[in-house]
């Protein structure tokens, strides 16, 4: 499966409507060629002015259109698998901030009260600290019983007293909050603070991380049988 390519952000002017997506190729080279970012930089553009189904729709290749053409002369010109992988339309009532790194991971942050400076900071942070939610309320429940399983198991493999395994799971789960939330997680440019003790009165409400090729195998494929069948349509 394609697993090189890139991910990108476009956000418009005013900074409350963003859209961000992952395009996929099967070599590094290809995801460098100057047809390849051409395509991936337009169809940031086009999914930008329109809405979340038709975006679908396109990533679904359920119907025909520019962006789809495009992709198709492409797959014959490149040689390779070419696959628009994911993509999100968000729009938001305070502002959106971004930061991509080398084109391989992809940070949208919607936050209030905070200036461009702090907002590309906290980009950049959660790029490389990989957060998995802003606080602890909204860690998934599933994520929070498995930390707890983990700790229980441990306290009873060590021997610990029944009675005080509650309060070494909390202590543990504690820990646990301050490593995957972001705003318990310590600044990285500045350890001695929190996320949240350099947001002074601003608000972080929502963030998104894309990372290249997450959760696909990466694998040789001969590709030619789709461009095979691409050339083979444009002579009939």
């Amino acid at each position: 499966m394609a697993a090189e390519g890139c991910v990108l952000i476009n956000i418009n002017d005013n900074f409350t409507k963003a859209v961000i997506l992952e395009i996929n190729c099967e070599t590094d080279f290809v995801a460098r060629d100057k047809s390849f970012t051409d395509f991936a930089n337009f169809t940031s553009s086009e999914f930008l002015k329109i809405d979340s189904s038709t975006i679908n729709s396109i990533i679904n290749k359920e119907t025909e259109n520019e962006i789809e053409s495009m992709r198709k002369q492409l797959v014959m010109k490149l040689g390779e698998n070419i696959t628009i992988r994911r993509a999100q339309l968000i729009e938001t009532s305070s502002k959106f901030f971004s930061y991509i790194h080398n084109g391989k991971i992809a940070v949208l942050l919607d936050a209030s009260s905070i200036d461009d400076g702090i907002g590309k900071d906290i980009c950049m942070h959660i790029a490389a600290m990989k957060p998995l939610a802003v606080s602890q309320d909204e860690l998934d429940s599933k994520i929070i019983e498995r930390e707890k399983e983990l700790a229980t198991a441990k306290a009873k493999e060590l021997g610990k007293p029944a009675e005080m395994i509650d309060k070494i799971v909390d202590g543990s789960l504690r820990k646990f909050f301050a490593e995957v939330t972001l705003l318990n997680q310590k600044f990285v440019k500045d350890d001695k603070k929190t996320i949240k003790e350099i947001l002074d009165a601003g608000t972080i409400n929502n963030f998104i991380v894309y990372i290249l090729g997450e959760g696909i195998e990466k694998k040789n494929e001969n590709f030619a049988d789709e461009v095979q069948s691409q050339i083979d349509s444009m002579k009939k």
